[in-house]
This record gives structure tokens, sequence and C-alpha cells, in this order.
């Protein structure tokens, strides 16, 4: 672009109002927000940079000025005329200030305007913005015909599209992102955009994205940074850079391109380590989390930012990119926002014990009474902000900070209790075992309440416990131990039955067996083996085996427990 060119648009540029600005700006994915001197700076970096569809919509918008401004002040026979019948200008000072141009409209009877490129559908310009897949062609310099738009743009290089390349998707696709409950998006840099690559037609994908920090969003980041001990800065306001596949149905979990290598002006950006596997053929996934960019970042309103991304491309999968500033919340934080948003009342909990223990019969568990644990299965400590997700239908809670710290370290999101998905956004703190933790009721050294079918709770009494170690369910999965060296135990060769009691469909692998006497090694009954040197010879009977072996011919030993 020469620099008549250049100043020919800075003119255009400068007579646009701020929706014509805002228009500029949205088609070439920059912020629209702030006044119009930030918004003309923007736009005049855009007219800088060589980038034919750039040119192309500056002047659309100027056209559609002049046309706008032709049709609100034409007065028939008044208007003066600054070009003659030979197409020469009369006056170029007037023409050469960019202000004057409203004040002369061209008339009716020549209406040939500026020879425009062929523009793409208007759903897939943006994309051409960071992604041109063609190279312009150069056409040498011409005279517009004397009832032009733009009479000072006499010696414009127009250059046109030979064959433009239309995507197959669209550029700025409706894609969600999964919410990330660490990271509040305070703006949004680059809507999620497709990946659409200059060389469509290559193995390997590419596409170059710019942006522009505003004076506030620079001074936002700046001002919340820390000195490590290292000696970087770590900041908590960031730049962050997610990738998804291009879904519209569901919210997208990240998801890194195959092959993918993100620089961030001209710097190499590290990405989350590959997870190696053993299938042939299959390229190894990187772990699904966003990357934090803001240490290369250029952190000026007036300095441009460029984002280079290569991978591998797949023509039957198409990839987003999406580029917002976030602020990182603590697990803390989340917990007072869960204190704070997310308390069910005590009665919710109650009608919730009242529905689960009646005894109607239609219900799986309709035993009246259930005791539950107030151990954190995290920490393996006593419960202190008892948390639960509203989607599990168990009443067993966990400790509501145990487990955001779990997921701030990895994030997982899934119940400790019965392993279901549990989000951040369906947990609840549950006021019912609060006041069951808080209660000068329950002894500081108990861990176990018991839930009685009117909604009530009790402490477990020693009674209780008794009461369950002589149950039947105890009994379950019991050991017999047997003492090989035992005077009263024979060493003939009589065979041994050891019965196992079993209420699973299951056999425990860990199961004790025979212990020698001169030592407390127990072996497991699994590992017996038929020995011609040993004196016993087992049988194992399992009560739950639908057939079981043929009892033996001799009598059975006596077992000693």
């Amino acid at each position: 672009m020469t620099m008549v060119e250049q100043d020919d648009l800075k003119k255009m540029v400068m007579t646009f109002r701020v929706s014509e600005l805002q228009t500029l700006l949205a088609f070439a994915g920059q912020n629209r927000s702030g006044r119009k001197p930030e918004l003309q700076s923007r736009a005049l970096n855009l007219a800088r940079q060589k980038n034919t569809p750039i040119q192309m919509k500056i002047c659309e918008i100027y056209k559609t000025i002049q046309q706008e401004t032709h049709g609100n002040n034409l007065q028939p026979n008044s208007q003066p005329s600054v070009v003659t019948n030979s197409g020469s200008m009369n006056n170029t000072n007037a023409l050469n200030n960019p202000a004057n141009l409203l004040r002369y409209p061209q008339p009716h009877s020549q209406p040939s305007r500026l020879p425009l490129m062929n523009l793409p559908p208007p759903g897939v310009r943006s994309s051409y913005l960071h992604q041109p897949s063609y190279q312009p062609h150069q056409q040498p310099r011409s005279v517009l015909p004397s009832g032009q738009m733009y009479p000072y743009q006499t010696n414009t290089q127009v250059p046109s599209l030979s064959t433009p390349y239309n995507p197959p998707f669209p550029p700025h696709p409706n894609v969600k992102f999964k919410t990330l409950p660490f990271y509040d998006i305070l703006d949004e840099l680059i809507c999620p955009s497709s990946l659409i690559s200059q060389m469509p037609r290559s193995r390997m994908g590419e596409a170059i994205f710019s942006i522009y920090l505003t004076v506030e969003q620079a001074t936002k980041i700046s001002f919340n940074r820390n000195l490590s001990p290292n000696g970087k800065y770590e900041y908590d306001v960031q730049v962050q850079v997610r990738f998804c596949n291009l879904d519209t149905t569901t919210e997208q979990d990240d998801f890194f391109p195959p092959g993918i290598v993100l620089k961030v002006n001209g710097r190499v950006c590290a990405l989350p380590n590959a997870i190696p596997t053993n299938t042939p053929g299959v390229e190894p996934k990187r772990p699904s989390r966003p990357v934090n960019v803001t240490q290369l970042m250029k952190i000026s309103p007036i300095v441009k930012n460029d984002f280079l991304i290569s991978w591998t491309s797949d023509f039957t999968k198409t990839y987003v990119i999406s580029v917002n500033i976030v602020r990182k919340v603590t697990a803390k934080d989340l917990l007072c926002r869960l204190q704070k948003d997310k308390v069910k009342e005590a009665n919710f909990t109650a009608d919730f014990i009242r529905d689960k223990l009646k005894e109607d019969g239609d219900n799986d568990v309709a035993t009246g009474v259930f005791t539950v644990s107030l151990v954190c299965p995290l920490g393996k400590k006593r419960i202190v902000t008892p948390c639960r997700p509203v989607t599990c239908s168990h009443f067993q809670c966990f400790d509501a900070f145990s487990y955001l710290e779990m997921n701030e370290v990895k994030p997982r999101w899934q119940c400790p209790v019965c392993y279901n998905p549990g989000l951040y956004q369906n947990l609840i703190i549950d006021s019912y075992f609060e006041e069951v933790l808080n209660s000068e009721k329950l002894p500081p050294d108990h861990t176990e309440v018991k839930l009685l079918n009117d909604g009530s709770w009790s402490v477990l009494t020693s009674a209780d416990y008794s009461h369950r170690a002589n149950s039947p369910s105890s009994l379950m999965n019991s050991t017999v131990v047997i003492d090989a060296d035992d005077p009263g135990v024979s060493n003939d060769k009589n065979p041994v039955v050891i019965l196992t009691l079993s209420d699973s469909d299951e056999e425990d692998s860990n199961m004790n067996g025979v212990r020698e006497k001169n030592g407390p090694t127990k072996i497991g009954i699994e590992h017996l083996k038929q020995n011609s040197n040993s004196s016993l010879n087992l049988n194992i009977i399992n009560l739950d085996s639908p057939s079981p072996p043929a009892s033996p011919a001799s009598p059975a030993l006596p077992l000693k427990s």
C-alpha cells in the first residue's frame, strides 16, 4: 500500500461517525466499546494494515455515507458541480479536504460508483480479516469516471479478488464454552471464531488474529499483578485463550486441535503436556484446560498483539478459538459465593429425608432409619461446611472447601460420594446438616447420626452400635481363620471345608485365610493350592454359589475362630 492510499483511507476513516466506526470494528472483530477518539484510533490502526477486506469495508462504509448524504441534501438545479464534463476537477483544494466531500454530492444523472471488489457473503466477511486465504491480484491504477462517488481517490489502486475462498462453516459460530468456575470473564477480546486456514488445501492449517487492548484493559491487567519469588509477574487478571470443537448443540469443553502450535507476538506459548497413549496411530491428547498468555502479551493500548495458530488440518472437523480477559478466583472466593447464594433450607432436606424413608413399598430404601456419616470422604475429617450436588439422590455430604480445593488443583467436578458429575453451579450448602453439626446434642467425637423417617435426627447410642455389630450384615464377608498347628486339628488328609458368607455377587479378593502359629502372617485362601506334601486338603464352598460342589466324604474338622 502506497502512502497516497494510506492517506486516502485515513481521510475516509476520519469522516466516520461513531456508528460507522463501530460497524468497521465489529467487522474486524475488534472491541467496539469506548469513546469516539478511541474508536478512531483503532480504526486508523486497521487502515494501516495491508488487509484487502479491511480496505473494502472502509470504502463500502464511506460509500454508504456518501449515498445517504446525497439523498438527504440533493436540491434540483442548485448543487455545485466539482467535476466538469470532460472529467477534470475544478476545485482541487476542496477535494483534498475530506470535510468538504460531504458538501459536494454528485447529481443523480451520474450514478457511477467506485468499482468494488468481489466481496464475500456478509456472514463470511469477518473471517477474512485475520485469515486471508487468497492473494489479491493488483490491477493498474486508472482514473475513475467523472461521476465517481470518491472524488479524491482518482489515483487509488483498486485490488480485486480473482477467486475468493468461501469456507463451508461460519467464521463466528454460536459456540458456547463450558463455564470455568475459577475464572470470571471481564472482557471479550476475540469472540468464538472458527480457525480458517490460509491454505485450505494444505495439510497444516494456519490462522492469524490481531487484537489491540484498550486503555482500561491494559490498566486493569497491569494493576493486578504481583512479583513472584522467581522474578516473574503473576497476574490476577489474565489474557486467556481457549480452543474447542465447532459444535453449537451443547456447551463445549476445552479441546486442543491436533498438532497445535500457538505463538503470541512471535513467541511460542507453552501448552499443557500431552497425555501419552499406547494405542498405535492415535495422537496423544492434551488436558482440557485454558491457556494463560498474559506473560507473552504487550500490555499497551497502542501496540498490536498477534496470535499465530498452526495445527494439523482435518477436513471432517473444525475448531474454534476464543480470547478473553479473565480474573482468577480462589476456592475461598467460591466458598463465599456458595454460602451467600446457594444455601438450601433445612426444610428442603427434611422433606427429602421423609420422602426417601417413608415405608410405602415403592421406595428402594424404606427402612425407617438411615445412618449418615459426618466425615468428609475427601479429607477424612469431620465436615465443616456440608455440601452436595442438588442433582445427586443421596443424603451424604462432603466438605465444600475440600471439594473446591481439590478441583482448583485438578478440575474434575465429580461427586466424591456417588462419582456422578458434581458441577459447581449445582452445588448447595445443606442447612439441615449445618444444624446437625452445630447442635449441642451432637458430641464432638461422634461422626455418625441417625436419620428418622419423620425428617428428624438423633445421635447414635451404644445400643445402636452393638445392634449394628450383631446384625446379620456384620457377618457378611466375614473371615474364618484356622491354626494349622493347633493340636485339636488333625493331621489326617481329610478335607477341611471353609464356608464363606457373602451377600454380593462378587467375592472379596482380599479374603484372609490360614495363619501360621509362629508368626502373624495370614495367607489368603486364594493363594492356597493343592500340595502333595500338605496335610490339608481344602474345599471352598460359597453359599451364594448356585451349584456348590459335592459334600466331602468325611466329616469336617472343627474350626477354631
